[in-house]
C-alpha cells in the first residue's frame, strides 16, 4: 500500500505541474545528464535478516527525444556504501554494499506542444545489473554474495513544462531480470557456488525536476527523487537453499544536464 499511494502521490504532482504549462516548449534534443547520487538501502530476507544502510555513488544518462518521434537512451549507475543490521537470530551484521546497473532503450514520444505542455514516452529496453554484499565483522560469517542478471525493461517517460524555466516529470520504470544466479564465495564452510533465484518483475519511480540555467537552454540542472523496489523470489538449491530477498532504495541524484 505504501508503495501504490507513493506513485499515486507523484502522478498527482506531475498532472498538476502540466495544468500550469503556459510555453510552446517543443522536445527535439539529445540530451546528456551527470551527477552523484545517494539513497537510503533496506535489505530483508526471509527468516528474520534485516539490514539498512545509505550508499552513495554517479548516474549518467543519455537520451534522444523528438517531438512526436522516435526515442532512444542509455543510462548506466553505481553505487556504494555500508550495511549494518541483524540475522534471524539477532545476531549483528556489516557488510559493504556495491550496486551497478547498465541498460538501453527504444521508445516513441507523444506530445502536446500546445497550451498544456505534456510529452509521454513508452519504451521498451534491456540492461545488465550486479549487486555485491560483502559481510565483514562483527557478522558470524565473512560470506561474499554477488547476484548477477541481464533484465528486460518495460515503462513510460513523462515531461512537463511547470513555468518559466522549470520543467517536470514522472519516469516510471518496470524491469523483470532473466535467469538471476547468486555466486556465493568465502564462506569457510563450503566451496563458492551458484545459486538461483526466482525471477519477479522490479520497478523504480522518479520525479526529476529540471532548471534551465540559460545558455542558450543547452545547460540544465536536474534534481531527481526516486524510489526502487527489488524482489528476489526463493529457490531451492544444494547444499542451502536461496531465501526470498527484498530490497527498498529512496534517494535523489543531483545532475547537470547539457542539451543540443
Amino acid at each position: 500500500m505504501k508503495h501504490l499511494y507513493l506513485i499515486c502521490c507523484a502522478g498527482l504532482l506531475f498532472w498538476i505541474s502540466a495544468v500550469w504549462g503556459n510555453d510552446d516548449v517543443g522536445l527535439y534534443r539529445h540530451q546528456m545528464s551527470l551527477g552523484p547520487q545517494g539513497c537510503h538501502v533496506k535489505r530483508v530476507k526471509k527468516g528474520g535478516t534485516q539490514q539498512d544502510g545509505e550508499v552513495y555513488g554517479v548516474s549518467f544518462s543519455y537520451d534522444r527525444l523528438k517531438y512526436w518521434g522516435w526515442y532512444w537512451g542509455v543510462g548506466a549507475d553505481y553505487a556504494s556504501g555500508v550495511l549494518d543490521g541483524h540475522s534471524g537470530n539477532r545476531k549483528p551484521l556489516k557488510s559493504h554494499f556495491k550496486d551497478g546497473q547498465v541498460d538501453g532503450r527504444f521508445g516513441y514520444t507523444f506530445q502536446q506542444a500546445e497550451g498544456f505542455q505534456v510529452a509521454l514516452t513508452p519504451f521498451i529496453g534491456g540492461g545488465y545489473a550486479v549487486e555485491k554484499n560483502d559481510f565483514v565483522s562483527p557478522s558470524p560469517l565473512p560470506v561474499h554474495f554477488k547476484t548477477r542478471y541481464a533484465f528486460v525493461e518495460w515503462g513510460v517517460l513523462s515531461w512537463a513544462h511547470v513555468y518559466g524555466r522549470v520543467e517536470a516529470g514522472l519516469n516510471v520504470k518496470m524491469r523483470l531480470p532473466l535467469a538471476p544466479k547468486c555466486w556465493v564465495s568465502n564462506d569457510p564452510k563450503y566451496e563458492p557456488m551458484t545459486q538461483r533465484m526466482g525471477d519477479r518483475v522490479q520497478y523504480r519511480v522518479d520525479l526529476p525536476i529540471t532548471y534551465r540555467l540559460g545558455f542558450r537552454d543547452h545547460v540544465n540542472v536536474v534534481v531527481d527523487p526516486f524510489f526502487e523496489y527489488r524482489s528476489y523470489g526463493g529457490h531451492v538449491n544444494y547444499p542451502f537453499d536461496y531465501f526470498e530477498t527484498k530490497f527498498t532504495l529512496w534517494g535523489v541524484a543531483l545532475q547537470l544536464q547539457y542539451r543540443i
